[in-house]
């Protein structure tokens, strides 16, 4: 993808606005992050809070890709899917409940995670959500 003229005018775009918002002309350079993630008391579904720092909402609304869940020992555990519940919040719906113990997530691990449902969102710029450098806590 990113081997297309389209792609060349999207990065250019996002790499002009990054320079503009350090000489402040912009007020945002970076796209949405994970704030938060709290598990659903039967442990069936996790919900995501997003920060928005360019946009107000995000894409996709359903098939969301990119996302791992971790147990204690850190083996993934199966989704089943994961859909936008509002503007800020986004619900990975899991394939069974989770087991007792810590549990954490993380988005976009690895060095070739699957990207075909991957977050965007509103701005004129469509920034994509951000990968996590370390897995996310949730919380019960």
């Amino acid at each position: 993808d990113h081997y297309y003229q389209d792609a060349y005018d999207t990065i250019g775009l996002r790499l002009g606005n990054g320079i503009a918002y350090h000489y402040g002309k912009s007020n945002y350079y970076r796209g949405p992050e994970i704030t938060s993630a709290t598990l659903g008391t039967d442990r069936t579904y996790i919900d995501v809070t997003i920060s928005h720092r360019g946009g107000n909402d995000f894409t996709p609304a359903t098939g969301i890709t990119g996302f791992d869940v971790l147990n204690s020992s850190e083996a993934k555990l199966t989704i089943s899917s994961v859909v936008k519940i509002d503007s800020a919040k986004l619900r990975i719906n899991l394939s069974a409940a989770a087991p007792a113990g810590p549990i954490s997530i993380r988005y976009l691990y690895g060095k070739s995670p699957t990207i075909t449902g991957a977050v965007h969102d509103n701005s004129t710029l469509q920034l994509p959500l951000e990968p996590t450098a370390v897995p996310i806590v949730v919380s019960e």
